[in-house]
């Protein structure tokens, strides 16, 4: 089977066209996400809600197989508008070729999606939440790996050359050289120090608690 192909997603009438590159693999992990309980962030939440209502696994249909990828856009342009003329309730939010960019959100749509957002944001254990598993993943040791000793990117001799021919000879204007005098105030060195401290000593806390809880 081919790597670039068409397919649909199939439930009653419903269906959901999309185009993969990497063959069935790609229509797959659509139930999977689903069933985990994330967002795939590939395709549209349209969709997402469409299949939490299912009992079960949609079935999965391949349209037509492809050669390259040029070929693909072009094709789901034509899959999406037979089906929707053949009368079948559609998931996609645009005409294809483009995926999910392509729909223009009205005002509405997106002070709605801004306001969920910053609600998410607001929530205390979404927060927590969040930055345990930040935590966590920096905290892994192929991660750790990376940053210390000789690993460290900005430790390489050419990556310290390259970053420095960047900046040998870098010309401000005087009004940018003005500008940046202007904002150091001795008010904001001040606060700039108090935050990089907290900041410090919360990274700290947060790897103790995390070495005492054994790195889970």
């Amino acid at each position: 089977m081919s790597r670039f192909l068409i397919y649909t997603l199939v439930d009653g009438n419903s269906r959901y066209v999309r185009y993969s590159t990497c063959g069935l693999k790609r229509p797959q992990q659509h139930w999977k996400y689903v069933q985990s309980g994330k967002i795939d962030r590939l395709f549209n939440l349209k969709v997402y809600r469409w299949l939490r209502t299912l009992v079960s696994e949609p079935e999965i249909i391949v349209l037509q197989e492809y050669e390259t990828f040029e070929e693909l856009l072009s094709a789901e342009v034509h899959w999406i508008a037979a089906l929707h003329a053949e009368g079948f309730n559609l998931m996609n939010m645009t005409d294809g070729g483009d995926g999910t960019a392509g729909h223009k959100f009205t005002d509405d749509q997106c002070a709605a999606i801004s306001d969920r957002v910053t609600a998410t944001w607001k929530d205390p254990e979404f927060r927590e939440r969040n930055r345990l598993a930040q935590i966590k993943a920096q905290n892994r040791p192929e991660v750790r790996a990376k940053r210390l000793g000789d690993n460290n990117p900005s430790k390489r001799p050419e990556v310290r050359h390259k970053q420095s021919e960047s900046l040998t000879g870098r010309a401000f204007s005087q009004t940018h050289i003005e500008n940046i005098k202007a904002s150091w105030t001795v008010e904001r060195s001040e606060k700039m120090s108090k935050l990089k401290k907290r900041y410090w000593a919360a990274r700290r806390n947060d790897f103790m608690r995390w070495e005492d809880d054994g790195g889970q």
